[in-house]
C-alpha cells in the first residue's frame, strides 16, 4: 500500500500527466507538424542551428515542431527555403479558430 501511494502522489501524477500530454501532442495529435522535426534530425541540425536557419528562437521552433504554434507566412517561406522545399505549408495543419 505504501508503494502504491508513492506512485500516485500528487507530484508524480502531475509530472506523469505533463509527460504523457507532451507525447500525445507530439506523436498522436499533430503528426504532420513532426515533419519539420524529422527533417531537422535527419539532416543533423541542432534546434539552435535550425532556428537560426529559419530566423526564429529555439522555443518558437520547438512550438512549431510539436504543433503548439502555427508559423507565420514569413516563417513558412523561411522554412521552405531552409529545407529546400522538403517541408512545405501543407505539412502544417491550420490553427484551430476559437
Amino acid at each position: 500500500k505504501a508503494s502504491l501511494a508513492y506512485l500516485f502522489s500528487p507530484t508524480k501524477s502531475i509530472f506523469l500527466f505533463m509527460v504523457l500530454q507532451r507525447y500525445f501532442i507530439s506523436f498522436v495529435g499533430k503528426r504532420r507538424f513532426m515533419k519539420l522535426r524529422r527533417y531537422r534530425i535527419q539532416n543533423g541540425f541542432s534546434m539552435a542551428q535550425m532556428a537560426e536557419k529559419i530566423g526564429c528562437s529555439v522555443p518558437s521552433l520547438c512550438r512549431y515542431e510539436i504543433g503548439k504554434n502555427y508559423p507565420t507566412r514569413k516563417r513558412l517561406r523561411a522554412i521552405l527555403s531552409a529545407t529546400e522545399g522538403r517541408v512545405t505549408e501543407k505539412d502544417f495543419d491550420e490553427p484551430e479558430s476559437n
